[in-house]
C-alpha cells in the first residue's frame, strides 16, 4: 500500500456556537440527518452539541423522519442546503436554507440565510418570537379598545365622535408598538 486517503467534511467554524445558542434559546432537541454512513455521521456529531444523529439517510428517509416527528407532536425546523434536503425542507414546519445552497432548497425554504452564517438562525428565532409577542400585544390593545368603547357607548360615557377619535388613537398606538420591532432589530 502506497497511501491512504481520508476525506472528511469540515464543519463550518460557527456551527458549534450557533447550535449552543439555539439550545440556550430553548430548542429542546437537535438532530442531524446525513446521507453519509453512520460512523462518519457520529464523528461529525461528536464535535457538536447534537442530541441525535442519523446517517445513511436518503432524501425520502429525511422527509419521513420529519413526518414521524410531527406525528409525535413535535414542531420541526429543518436546515438544509442541497437537493437531497428539499423533501425534508418541504415537510418541515419551518424550512431554513443556506444561501449558498441549491436553487431547489432555497425555493422551498421559509427562511434563507443569505450570508451563509448559521449564527443568524438564533437571530431569526429571536425576531419571530418578538414579532409574535408584538402581534399578541397589538391584538389585545385593539380588542380592549373596542370593548371599552362599546361599554362606554352603551353606558352613555362616550359619544360617537370621541369614540372614533379614541379608536383612531388606538390604531396609532398599535402602529407605534409594531414599529418597536424596527428599533430592536
Amino acid at each position: 500500500m502506497l497511501a491512504v486517503f481520508g476525506i472528511k467534511d469540515r464543519l463550518r467554524p460557527e456551527s458549534k456556537a450557533a447550535l449552543l445558542k439555539l439550545k440556550q434559546l430553548g430548542i429542546k432537541k437537535l438532530v442531524m440527518l446525513l446521507g453519509d454512513n453512520q460512523e462518519t455521521a457520529k464523528q461529525i456529531a461528536a464535535e457538536l452539541p447534537i442530541d441525535e444523529v442519523h446517517g445513511q439517510m436518503l432524501p425520502a428517509d429525511k422527509a419521513q423522519f420529519i413526518k414521524n416527528e410531527q406525528a409525535n407532536g413535535h414542531h420541526i425546523a429543518f436546515i438544509g442546503d442541497g437537493v437531497n434536503d428539499s423533501p425534508a425542507l418541504a415537510n418541515a414546519d419551518v424550512a431554513i436554507a443556506i444561501g449558498s445552497g441549491t436553487d431547489v432548497a432555497i425555493d422551498v425554504a421559509d427562511i434563507v440565510l443569505v450570508k451563509n452564517d448559521l449564527r443568524k438562525i438564533d437571530y431569526a428565532l429571536a425576531i419571530s418570537k418578538r414579532t409574535v409577542l408584538n402581534m399578541n400585544e397589538n391584538i389585545a390593545i385593539a380588542l380592549l379598545t373596542v370593548l371599552l368603547l362599546f361599554v362606554g357607548l352603551f353606558a352613555g360615557y362616550v359619544e360617537m365622535a370621541s369614540g372614533m377619535f379614541i379608536h383612531e388613537f388606538s390604531i396609532l398606538v398599535v402602529i407605534l408598538n409594531g414599529m418597536r420591532l424596527i428599533k430592536n432589530y
